[in-house]
């Protein structure tokens, strides 16, 4: 049973109180009266009190200086951030003509929950992409996740050497003479060697992950199929449970390119029709977020790799390798589960971005 919240930061509406009043005519607890209108039990219990003791259901005034907005000005402030989500504080001033300092702006609006946030960077999507992911999204939106466990999810992947995704947090005293000392900062890089890389898995089971050197064209990217790619879809695969698998691929052009998907065809795989700029509906994604980040808790130091590009990019390589075999079981069948619920956040977006 969900249970009310046990705060309330604001004071109780006119329409809310009338409710509350209404409710304990009909004989209803403090506690079933907190449940229905999701408003905290203390809250209910204070009001009732108050009421019985005064005789209506009234604010005593309130000490202290009133506020500067008007509850119309508060509600347009509302409207204008919601419609307007990049609006700056200044511009919003101006639009509203209001006399009073961006402080108190961020006041108003935190009292409605509303802040900045940092916007995420996501792959641009057009409404012509967004109307071909709704309509991948329908086709496979009876899929289990026992039927996507049969679906090989294929990717390339960037590496560098100073690629440290993990957030680090200090404690620190406030002030700007403690914010920058060594022992309180995180350090960037400057990126002197990377490595490309190739991957894929299907239900728990990886595939290779194969080092990228040099420029990649379809040639070379069907040779790696060759190598890699045809031995874990017809060997890995069938020992395991797996027949009939179904690659997936992104639209990248050498994927793409007509000699690959000939290539494809030739050995009868079955390739999804993979909807462009998605990579939020390939799992692979966070399955090299997960690697990069273990890359960097099992090898703390390889930001500070020695030598030339070359030797940088074979010690990456070797590190991958066996932060890439750790990989659980896990974190795949978690990634596999979610893609009903990645390809349902889809449709509810009408084909837009998602929270993946």
């Amino acid at each position: 049973m969900p249970h009310a919240p046990t705060t309330q930061r604001k004071q109780l509406t006119d329409l809310q109180k009338g409710a509350i009043l209404s409710l304990k005519e009909e004989k209803l607890s403090q506690r079933s009266i907190a449940e229905k209108l999701k408003i905290p039990r203390d809250t209910i219990k204070n009001f009732l009190k108050r009421f019985r003791m005064r005789g209506t259901p009234e604010n005593l005034p309130r000490p202290g200086r009133p506020h500067l907005t008007t509850p119309h000005k508060d509600q347009e402030l509302h409207d204008t951030v919601i419609a307007q989500p990049h609006i700056k504080y200044k511009a919003l001033r101006e639009l509203l003509n209001l006399n009073i300092s961006i402080r108190t702006i961020r006041r108003r609006l935190r009292e409605e929950h509303i802040r900045k946030w940092r916007a995420r960077g996501c792959t641009k999507i057009t409404q012509r992409v967004a109307d071909a992911r709704l309509k991948w999204a329908m086709k496979y939106k009876d899929l289990t996740s026992e039927d996507w466990s049969y679906v090989v999810f294929t990717d390339e992947v960037s590496v560098e050497k100073g690629d440290d995704i993990t957030d680090i947090w200090v404690f620190r005293q406030l002030g700007e003479r403690d914010k920058c000392l060594p022992q309180h900062v995180k350090t960037h890089i400057r990126i002197t060697a990377s490595l490309m890389l190739w991957g894929c898995f299907a239900g728990c089971l990886k595939g290779p992950l194969v080092p990228i050197y040099g420029h990649q064209t379809a040639e070379t990217y069907i040779q790696l199929l060759q190598e890699h790619l045809i031995p874990f879809i017809m060997g890995i695969l069938p020992k395991n449970g797996i027949f009939d698998a179904i690659f997936q691929q992104d639209n990248a052009p050498i994927h793409k390119a007509h000699i690959t998907m000939e290539f494809l065809h030739q050995q009868g795989f079955v390739v999804m029709d993979f909807p462009p700029n998605s990579p939020d509906m390939n799992p692979i994604e966070h399955l090299w977020n997960a690697l990069k980040r273990e890359l960097f808790c099992h090898f703390p130091d390889t930001a500070d790799l020695p030598g030339c590009p070359e030797t940088v990019r074979h010690a990456l390589a070797e590190r991958l390798a066996m932060v890439w075999a750790e990989i659980g079981e896990d974190i795949m069948n978690a990634l596999i589960d979610s893609m009903p619920r990645r390809i349902q956040a889809l449709i509810e977006a009408k084909g837009w971005y998602t929270k993946y």
